[in-house]
């Protein structure tokens, strides 16, 4: 398998407006890992470059393990999600048009992946 890197293609950090908070405008991709995962190693790449990597666990009271934002390159972006503990991978491609807010659930060994284009809510 050929794989192609494309270095700096995705920004791990979120640029800001003078009241720190996300500048939209600057392509955000926000992922929440949610319920079903305990204790497992993590690993998300933006167009083939690491972008995350952690061993979380979900809180059964808010339903969030853990959260983080990229910013994406112009154009198609493709995202892949990793357990590397597991051998589960999910993958997808994304246009960087809009801010988009991906919720991960781990279901029995599978990726549950939901897309919204709001922040998810947790309490």
């Amino acid at each position: 398998m050929i794989c192609v890197l494309l270095l700096l293609s995705c920004n791990v950090m979120v640029s800001t407006n003078n009241h720190n908070q996300p500048d939209l405008a600057a392509k955000l991709l926000a992922i929440s890992f949610q319920e079903g995962f305990s204790n497992e190693k993590v690993q998300v790449y933006c167009n083939g470059v690491e972008r995350y990597d952690s061993t979380i666990t979900s809180d059964i009271r808010t339903g969030l393990a853990a959260s983080f934002e990229i910013t994406l390159d112009e154009g198609l972006n493709r995202i892949s999600i990793t357990l590397p503990g597991r051998a589960l991978s999910r993958e997808f491609q994304i246009q960087s048009a809009n801010p988009y807010y991906i919720g991960v659930s781990l279901m029995g060994d599978d990726l549950s992946l939901k897309f919204s284009d709001e922040p998810f809510g947790y309490l």
